[in-house]
């Protein structure tokens, strides 16, 4: 077994931490506790507390990794020694010998964290622990496994026609296809599907507004789009600060900081710019969509600029966000979006 820290920060930046232990064997994740002040008597009582929902497992664990953080104290490593545990140290700068917690982290950071806007710690604990009764191995979608069919939901796609029809389809009507081998974005999973037997075409009329639910479509793909940039440029900050040169950190050097704060400034400006829009406001949620795209593919590709020829490395999480901004964009159709709301602004069809 394992266990780390790793931090979520929210929309309202404020920063929380979440306390988690996986187990090696089953890669099972127990999400023991999210607090903004942890605390070595904190770590030792919520670690306390998970010993005793899985008291009927805790017989099979035989060692624990964890790293040299303040957090983990004496009475920390006591909790797990009275169970006949063997608590292992890293060694100091050597993040690899807890390469299962660390690589749990950067995917809930790739596919959860970075994705949502997250206001409050009810949320954090929620898109932290997406995966704590699955696995993260054999219970995730492998993007590239073009053989996998993909699961459907017993409701019914439904196909928006106008602003206030729909065209259903049974969901036992469709097939899916092989997953599609994407870029990035590899929490969407993306297949085609066939429409299968006699279909009624008949069109249903809506009890809500159909322009409100494109527009609310919009807004969250622009969302998505802020929290990409927000967190490329955060990884950017963060390399800067412990990156020392010339006697420094390279955040000494002005060139850096007016990089960062523009990037910032592009990133909350699209955030602010998704929270002031209204679903009722074509325009402004296609705005809003087309201008947060924009902001999260520039921030994206500055953000690795920080990290010199590292940041296109695959071993920092910088590169990453280039490929999720640019398949974003990609996939909502910004361009499109963009094109057709200019037209229907100056009367055109």
């Amino acid at each position: 077994m394992a266990t780390d820290l790793f931090h979520i920060d929210t929309v309202f930046l404020r920063r929380w931490f979440v306390l988690f232990l996986i187990d090696h064997g089953t890669r099972h994740v127990h999400i023991a506790g999210v607090t903004r002040h942890p605390t070595g008597p904190w770590s030792t009582q919520q670690t306390r507390n998970n010993l005793m929902d899985i008291s009927d497992r805790a017989e099979s664990i035989s060692f624990l990794i964890r790293d040299r953080s303040a957090y983990f104290t004496d009475n920390f490593d006591a909790a797990f020694q009275a169970i006949s545990v063997h608590v292992i140290p890293t060694l100091p700068q050597v993040p690899r010998m807890n390469a299962t917690a660390e690589r749990w982290i950067g995917s809930r950071r790739r596919e959860a964290t970075d994705r949502v806007l997250i206001t409050e710690s009810a949320t954090c604990a929620s898109s932290s622990a997406s995966t704590r009764n699955t696995t993260t191995d054999t219970g995730r979608i492998d993007p590239s496994d073009n053989g996998h069919q993909a699961d459907l939901p017993p409701e019914a796609l439904i196909v928006l026609t106008s602003t206030r029809s729909a065209l259903p389809f049974d969901a036992e009507a469709l097939t899916a296809g092989p997953v599609l081998r994407r870029c990035q974005l590899d929490g969407a999973c993306t297949t085609p599907l066939a429409l299968s037997g006699v279909v009624d075409t008949s069109v249903h009329e809506l009890g809500v507004d159909g322009t409100a639910v494109r527009n609310g479509v919009r807004l969250g793909a622009a969302a998505v789009a802020a929290g990409i940039a927000s967190g490329a440029v955060a990884e950017a900050a963060t390399y800067a600060a412990g990156r020392h040169q010339f006697g420094g950190p390279i955040t000494a050097l002005p060139t850096v900081r007016a990089s960062l704060f523009d990037q910032t400034a592009r990133a909350a400006a699209a955030l602010s710019a998704v929270l002031a829009a209204d679903t009722r406001d074509t325009f402004a949620a296609a705005a809003a969509l087309t201008c947060a795209c924009d902001a999260a593919v520039d921030v994206a590709a500055a953000a690795p600029q920080v990290h010199g020829g590292y940041g296109h490395l695959k071993e920092y999480p910088a590169e990453h966000h280039v490929r999720d901004a640019v398949s974003l964009r990609a996939a909502v159709d910004a361009a499109g979006i963009a094109v057709s709301e200019a037209a229907r602004l100056v009367g055109m069809p």
